[in-house]
């Protein structure tokens, strides 16, 4: 019994250190500049989904990206409904006190699993006009420059064969928007960049804790020098 419980266990380590996880991305928003209704209708023809796969071909899961955000709007509103002008407090607190040292710290990971990632695809078109031409000018601009810097800090994880990308001012379209893309990454690597960012976390909610609690020590201390 014990050599079966070794070899599930091995078998288990095996798929962890091995397994492919496969992602693809498709997502569409087309909103013309005059007519609201027809855009709608393009919108209806197209599938804005999320598949993940296993071992590349395996298909285990597939995410209706529209449905996930319309979901996502309800909570918030319903939060707000709920809390009223308290919520603005929490979203305020979001990027204070120790919440942003949580964000520093997955924004440090995040990078780092983005060097294990490999994209196999990449099609990115953003297409917009707003009333303001400088605006449009400037921001598509910045854009390119951006995006060009990031490929070129991470031009190792693309594949360069079926790689596209465009900003640029509409003629139409008040937004065309356009994202098609398969990212590819193992498991273990998520599974241990996980494990960095809870333990980094935890670190710092003890070191964090400590300063509180020396403060609250001292709150009461009056300096006579």
């Amino acid at each position: 019994m014990f050599i079966y419980i070794l070899i599930l266990v091995f078998v288990i380590i095996l798929l962890f250190v091995f397994l492919d996880i496969k992602i693809t991305i498709n997502y569409k928003k087309l909103y013309y500049k005059n007519n609201l209704e027809d855009s709608e209708k393009d919108l209806e023809k197209n599938t804005n989904k999320i598949t993940i796969y296993i071992f590349n071909f395996i298909k285990i899961k597939t995410l209706d990206i529209d449905k996930l955000i319309k979901k996502e709007n309800e909570i918030i509103i319903e939060k707000e409904k709920e809390k009223g002008i308290e919520n603005k407090n929490y979203i305020l607190s979001l990027f204070t006190g120790f919440n942003l040292i949580k964000g520093k710290i997955i924004t440090k990971y995040l990078f780092e699993f983005i060097h294990k990632i490999k994209v196999d695809k990449l099609y990115l078109s953003l297409n917009y006009k707003l009333n303001n031409m400088y605006f449009n000018i400037y921001s598509i601009v910045i854009l390119n420059i951006i995006f060009s810097m990031f490929v070129s800090k991470y031009n190792k994880c693309f594949n360069f064969d079926d790689f596209y990308y465009n900003f640029s001012m509409s003629q139409n379209e008040k937004l065309n928007f356009n994202f098609n893309s398969i990212i590819r990454f193992k498991l273990v690597n998520t599974i241990i960049i996980g494990i960095k960012i809870i333990f980094k976390i935890l670190k710092e909610e003890k070191r964090y804790g400590k300063r509180t609690s020396n403060r609250k020590l001292n709150d009461d201390c009056y300096d006579f020098t």
